[in-house]
Parts: C-alpha cells; sequence; structure tokens
C-alpha cells in the first residue's frame, strides 16, 4: 500500500455516508513494508518501532507503529503480517455513552 492509496482509503471513508474514520491497517508484510516506506519518505506524522540498538548496522528496516490519518487527524494504528490488507474503522453509529455510576 502506498501513501497515495492510504490517503485516498482515508478520504473514501470519511466521505462514505457513515462518515467513517480509519483506526487500524492490518497489511501483508509486503503492504506494510511499503507503506512504512512511503510514509518516512513522504514526512508524514508517525511513530517508529522501537529498534534493539545495533539493528540498523545489522540492515533491519525502521517500521511505522502508527501514523496519523491525514483526513481526521485521529491514529491509525499499523500491523503487518496479515493475509489480505484490511482496515478497521470507527463510525459514530458504533460509538455509546454509558453512565458510570
Amino acid at each position: 500500500m502506498t501513501y497515495g492509496e492510504f490517503f485516498a482509503l482515508c478520504l473514501q471513508e470519511w466521505r462514505s455516508e457513515a462518515r467513517a474514520d480509519v483506526t487500524s491497517l492490518r497489511l501483508t508484510d509486503e503492504s506494510y513494508l511499503e507503506l512504512c516506506e512511503d510514509l518516512i519518505a513522504e514526512g508524514a506524522d508517525y511513530e517508529l518501532n522501537v529498534l534493539p540498538k545495533g539493528s540498523l548496522a545489522k540492515g533491519v528496516r525502521p517500521t511505522v507503529r502508527c501514523v496519523q490519518n491525514p483526513v481526521t487527524r485521529g491514529v491509525v494504528h499499523l500491523h503487518g503480517g496479515a493475509d489480505a490488507d484490511a482496515a478497521e474503522v470507527f463510525t459514530a453509529a458504533e460509538f455509546r455513552t454509558v453512565a458510570v455510576a
């Protein structure tokens, strides 16, 4: 998944009738690494996963833990290792307030 595809997904979900907010992406390893590289190259607002000391010297690439949704400014958590790319979205219809005694 490229940064452009991520942005388009966020925009499409927000413009939908449900006004959905992308909150999590579960991606294949290939899509996850592609998106991580694009986010870093684009200078998007993201947080990197913590790497053990010396990892970069061993050729381990940094990966992104979460990124800011470019449309809603909410946090989008990123996960690799999925069998297929999927997004989790939040809609106001699924949110409810519960009284606390």
